[in-house]
């Protein structure tokens, strides 16, 4: 099966280049025969990639920029980066992971692909409830500008740990790849949604920090005991955006070791299983992650 995926001499751009997962599919790109660009804060070092270009996702401009650097056709795109929150503000972590991909979508890839191409964004296990939470997810998801994006974002910094923007972003985004599935299906344009549980990444133990540390989070595992490598989930994001998944589209791929199958079989809960703008809940938890750091 020569080029079995489908990459070779196709126009890939990787959005993120400094988790092991980001690093393992454009390094896997490369060896397919792929023209890959890629765009981040942080310089791409890689051998191989046809162009890097400074971004930082948290400014719009920025990413007007990056596009006007960028190829005019793109045949598969990979929406990698993302923050914890962990180290930065709640505007900056929602802004990088929602914000900019729903501006990415609107304004360029809509325009720069076409019948046969592929979209895939990371997301999260922790934003396989999204559906429970539509009332408060959809005035993100259907804002019209970037500053009434801000100005609902303001509302919420007072409140809630900046981490639980994590959790919120991820929320909105796998809300908005699930409706621009169907119309993006409709012109050839297939958009899926990668959702891996807790995986050995450099932000792992950012998350170990605020969940009681690494012994709780491997408990909480149950099945595997154990975090995904890179590899297993930088596979799967290759293989979602090939030609071998052509009739895969609006899917929610999760990788966590039958995770989510104890959470629909009611043996376990999804991770931060809470309202994101709620002002008692926020509050509760903020508390309970500064218990925690002392």
């Amino acid at each position: 099966m020569n080029d079995a995926f489908g990459y070779n001499n196709k126009t890939c751009l990787v959005t993120g280049s400094t988790s092991a997962v980001a690093k393992s599919v454009i390094q896997n790109l490369v060896a397919l025969g792929a023209k890959v660009y890629v765009l981040d804060i942080y310089e791409c070092k890689i051998p191989g990639i046809a162009g890097y270009v400074s971004c930082d996702f948290s400014d719009i401009n920025d990413i007007d920029n990056a596009f006007n650097q960028l190829p005019r056709n793109i045949d598969s795109f990979f929406g990698l980066h993302e923050l914890s929150g962990m180290k930065s503000d709640y505007k900056t972590t929602f802004n990088t992971n929602f914000t900019a991909c729903k501006y990415m979508m609107s304004k360029y890839l809509r325009w720069r692909m076409g019948q046969g191409t592929s979209i895939m964004f990371l997301t999260t296990t922790a934003a396989s409830n999204w559906q429970n939470y539509k009332e408060e997810q959809t005035p993100f998801v259907n804002a019209k500008t970037i500053d009434e994006m801000n100005a609902m974002i303001e509302k919420l910094e007072n409140i809630s740990p900046s981490y639980f923007a994590y959790v919120f972003s991820k929320r909105c985004l796998s809300q908005y790849i699930c409706e621009q599935s169907i119309d993006y299906a409709r012109v050839g344009i297939r958009i899926n949604n990668v959702m891996p549980g807790f995986s050995n990444t450099y932000q792992i133990d950012e998350f170990y920090d605020i969940l009681g540390g690494k012994e709780e989070v491997l408990s909480n595992s149950k099945i595997s005991y154990d975090t995904a490598k890179p590899t297993d989930i930088s596979y799967p994001c290759l293989f979602i955006n090939s030609k071998l998944a052509g009739f895969m589209a609006g899917e929610e791929m999760h990788i966590d070791y039958a995770d989510m199958a104890l959470v629909k079989t009611n043996q376990k809960n999804v991770f931060a299983n809470m309202p994101a703008t709620k002002r008692r809940a926020m509050l509760n938890e903020k508390r309970r992650v500064e218990k925690l750091s002392k």
